[in-house]
């Protein structure tokens, strides 16, 4: 995805992994299926294209309806540049990250992840 004319690219990717945040090395994917209970870890790299410095931005996504947050991160952030993450989701699951200073050719990533609710225990009679 190319945001606007700024010179922005951004992929978004997601993995299945063991808890959240994720501390594994599974590989990310363009798409993935997960099962009652899974946690999902999705990563959002970011290049600047231009030949400008990009300030004061903000990457935006919004956590898979259905699912519950669990954490977001600025994962990588270029040099001389500064991420905060978003401590949770918004009403609506709205995660924000504010990103300054991304230098020509720098790249960067953020996470979050949020997991599949788990299948509701059979009452006990």
């Amino acid at each position: 995805t190319l945001v606007g004319t700024a010179g922005l690219d951004m992929r978004k990717q997601v993995r299945v992994v063991a808890s959240c945040p994720s501390t594994g090395a599974a590989a990310f994917t363009e798409r993935n299926t997960a099962k009652n209970g899974d946690f999902l870890e999705y990563e959002i790299i970011y290049s600047n294209r231009s030949t400008r410095n990009l300030t004061q931005l903000t990457v935006r996504d919004v956590a898979p309806s259905s699912t519950t947050f669990k954490s977001a991160a600025c994962q990588s952030t270029p040099s001389g540049s500064s991420c905060t993450a978003p401590v949770t989701a918004g009403v609506n699951g709205d995660l924000a990250w504010s990103l300054a200073n991304i230098a020509p050719a720098a790249t960067g990533s953020v996470r979050f992840c949020v997991q599949v609710p788990p299948l509701a225990a059979p009452p006990i009679k």
